[in-house]
């Protein structure tokens, strides 16, 4: 299997087509989505102070007091997330024939001021960029590329036991190797993560990418926590006194996650089609 330094070439891109603009895009949907909530921060419910200076607040004439969500997030926290609680909210505008950079009327799909209501929903703690959001794509997508070669010659793409001698299960993916998106043999191994010839748009050969899943576990420590008295407990089994799932296999607690990370590129048609 060839190997050498990374290029870029059109088939490394996700699309040949797109280039900065989609991701902006995306972005500029999904922070002005959640612009109007995100304030709200982590808490489920507002303070009393909070109720007394939403009643006493002067709002633009047309729009009313938000109503903040008092239900608690279910499940655990995912890592490096807020939950926002959601509510209802005025949003629109009175004016339809405001004009912006010089275009007449660009708010007359606004009209009138309406209520929105948004379910709660987690949120990155930490702020992202377009760019760096974009650099984790790609991460997904070689990762994939990394798995179908290791599956292919494990010996190249694949950590397959430690410093010991002793094999990993499953292996790691071996981030050192490179991944030559231009070699004939590494295509055909690919080939799978491309869209079939008759999905192609104009016949470009393109990333499939409702293949790029990221994959994550993490530790039910609650469930791992809980117990069970539905049976005489084993007291010689110390903190794993009735807990006899413990006692038998723990990896149940292991909990695996998928999720397709690319953005949805078509929201701007979506939702600004004018």
């Amino acid at each position: 299997m060839k190997k050498s330094s990374r290029k870029q070439s059109p088939e490394q891109l996700l699309s040949s087509r797109p280039s900065w603009l989609p991701w902006v895009l995306a972005g500029i949907c999904v922070g002005g989505g959640v612009g109007a909530l995100s304030y709200l921060g982590p808490n489920t419910q507002p303070s009393s102070d909070a109720k007394s200076a939403t009643k006493s607040e002067q709002l633009p004439a047309g729009y009313a007091s938000t109503i903040v969500n008092s239900n608690k997030p279910k499940g655990q926290r995912p890592k490096g997330m807020v939950w926002i609680p959601g509510g209802e909210f005025s949003m629109g505008s009175d004016y339809r024939g405001e004009s912006l950079c010089g275009l007449p009327g660009v708010t007359s799909d606004a009209v009138p001021i309406h209520r929105v209501y948004v379910d709660g929903f987690w949120m990155d703690e930490t702020e992202i960029t377009n760019n760096e959001y974009r650099q984790f794509v790609f991460w997904v997508k070689d990762s994939i590329a990394l798995k179908l070669l290791g599956d292919a010659t494990p010996e190249d793409y694949l950590i397959q036991e430690n410093e010991y001698g002793e094999p990993y299960d499953p292996p790691f993916l071996n981030w050192k190797a490179s991944v030559d998106y231009e070699d004939q043999a590494t295509r055909e191994v690919l080939q799978e993560m491309y869209l079939p010839e008759h999905e192609r748009f104009y016949r470009i050969k393109q990333i499939d990418t409702r293949k790029l899943n990221f994959q994550y576990y993490w530790i039910d420590l609650k469930a791992a926590a809980r117990k069970d008295f539905s049976a005489p407990g084993n007291n010689e089994a110390g903190s794993l006194n009735n807990r006899p799932q413990g006692l038998k296999d723990r990896s149940v607690y292991i909990r695996k996650e998928v999720i397709n990370v690319y953005p949805d590129t078509l929201a701007w048609v979506h939702d600004y089609a004018y």
